[in-house]
């Protein structure tokens, strides 16, 4: 009898371990872009607030709108694969409208407005490249999904109007880290004209070298500073050594 409340006992001390040792399955934080807040910074250090960008979610965690500095909104749509189905610029100028058409997660087609663009594709070196009236646009992405390469060609004579090369550091990790798709590179794609290209990425930023017609050779450097969880919260960007430059900070939510 003694033996068989040993061995119950041993028993349930046994299953009560084995409760103990298992554990709810570890959900990795995700912290989302919230803001920009932009900064010109002056040969003495003084510093100086001049606008932001926010950016806003809908309930699968996407971005559904971004506030450009005040200037318009764009917003998102996305298809069944979580990519971007339309995306609309509204500001005081109007509304653009840019559609995306795919085959599996490749641009194949995007419209605009009522002009419609055929998208070539090189599979060798992931570029896109579409052209419209004047002009040619191609973009290349690395395997993390950042731009590495952005031209801009005139048709008329097939010059180089910009040439921007992008370079980024291993260690740490971008504002759009923790975003599914790569922001910048559509933003781009639609041509807005906007800088996100030199602001966020998956990849902290470390240098962008533009060719450009207009304006010569130039390059951007970015000295970043890191949180605690290894993400961009602040780069200072500069193209001299002066000491003056634009600083941007970032902010991050948990959805």
């Amino acid at each position: 009898m003694k033996i068989n409340i040993i061995t119950a006992f041993l028993t349930l001390l046994l299953f009560s371990c084995s409760n103990d040792d298992s554990s709810e399955p570890v959900v990795e934080t995700k912290f989302y872009p919230k803001k920009i807040d932009y900064f010109s910074k002056d040969a003495q250090g003084v510093e100086t607030f001049y606008t932001s960008t926010t950016f806003s979610y809908n309930e699968n965690e996407q971005v559904s709108s971004i506030n450009y500095q005040g200037f318009g909104n764009i917003n998102f749509n996305y298809n069944s694969n979580g990519l971007p189905s339309k995306i609309v610029v509204i500001s005081s100028a109007g509304e653009v409208v840019n559609d995306f058409e795919y085959n599996g997660d490749r641009i194949v087609r995007f419209k605009q407005n009522d002009n419609t663009y055929n998208v070539g594709y090189n599979a060798t070196t992931n570029t896109y490249s579409y052209t419209n009236q004047s002009s040619t646009y191609s973009f290349t992405l690395n395997s993390a999904k950042d731009l590495t390469k952005r031209v801009w060609l005139n048709n008329s004579n097939q010059t180089t109007i910009t040439d921007h090369d992008f370079f980024y550091k291993n260690d740490g990790f971008g504002f759009l880290h923790d975003i599914d798709y790569p922001i910048a590179f559509y933003l781009h794609f639609i041509h807005l004209g906007f800088d996100f290209d030199s602001l966020i990425s998956f990849k902290p930023l470390e240098k962008i070298t533009i060719i450009n017609s207009n304006f010569g050779n130039y390059f951007i450097e970015h000295t970043n500073i890191l949180n605690a969880d290894n993400y961009v919260i602040e780069s200072l960007l500069t193209s001299d050594n002066s000491g003056a430059g634009t600083i941007v900070r970032f902010e991050y939510q948990e959805l």
